[in-house]
């Protein structure tokens, strides 16, 4: 077979190939899944009030004097961006509460927020991230913070980190045991977190936090699972807290899932 007669036949080989897996695998309806990286736009420095959707309770504390608190959005060398929320709530500064929009412009099937998360030096400081839904109710709520603690009397009180009311780091222990035993768990290095509401599961939340995984069932009816809005980040004196410290992330992207349906192709 001289040489442009093997090289037609190569081609017609080729697109048989491609005909044949048209015809026996399924086709997806359009792209399924979005994937929203929410620290897109931001540049060094502090965060602004309405900068590419994040917003903010509180302006930084410019002038030195305390309480400290600040939101900035590091580039540092050779490492990841990340946005820091700070504060020194020994003061009993003001509450940080920062949110972020999720661009999302009707009902999806599944989402899941995922990054990097650490907090630095904050063992008695209340910490939440929330996904919240259309109607500003919590989805998704992680939780770290202490009650009973009383002001001017040193002791942790009791301490709790969950997610939708179910404790990530489950023990028997309570008071100064416990606080300690989250307090080693959620402070100092970095830890990849997922919170997933999956298109085929429907009925619960995952959370993915280290190398931890806890399924949580869906908050009652009246909040809407499948039409996320906003996504609500808290750091500060809260219910007690006191120390300075912040809580970083890095990484943050929003992933939704509309469930374009397989529709296979016969050959009739």
């Amino acid at each position: 077979m001289t040489e442009p007669h093997a090289q037609s036949r190569r081609s017609i080989v080729f697109i048989l190939s491609i005909v044949l897996l048209l015809v026996v695998l399924p086709s997806w309806s359009g792209a399924a899944k979005v994937e929203i990286h929410l620290f897109d736009g931001l540049t060094a420095g502090t965060l602004e009030d309405g900068q590419h959707g994040w917003t903010r309770s509180e302006a930084d504390d410019k002038d030195g004097a305390a309480p400290d608190w600040w939101v900035k959005f590091q580039l540092p060398e050779n490492a990841p961006p990340y946005l820091e929320l700070y504060q020194d709530v020994w003061n009993n500064g003001p509450n940080l509460l920062v949110t972020r929009e999720l661009p999302v412009d009707e009902s999806v099937k599944g989402w899941q927020l995922a990054g990097r998360i650490k907090v630095v030096n904050a063992p008695e400081d209340s910490i939440f991230l929330r996904v919240l839904d259309d109607a500003d109710k919590a989805i998704a709520s992680l939780d770290r913070f202490t009650i009973n603690h009383k002001q001017g009397k040193r002791g942790p009180g009791d301490s709790y980190f969950n997610f939708n009311g179910v404790p990530v780091l489950p023990t028997k222990a309570a008071g100064k045991a416990k606080w300690s035993a989250i307090m080693k768990f959620t402070t100092g290095d970095w830890k990849p977190f997922k919170i997933t509401l999956a298109a085929d599961k429907p009925e619960v939340l995952v959370l993915e936090y280290g190398d931890r995984t806890i399924t949580v069932p869906l908050p009652p009816a009246e909040v809407h699972a499948t039409s996320p809005k906003t996504l609500q980040i808290f750091f500060g004196w809260g219910l007690g807290a006191q120390r300075t410290g912040g809580i970083y992330l890095e990484n943050l992207t929003f992933t939704v899932d509309r469930g374009a349906e397989k529709t296979a192709r016969s050959g009739n």
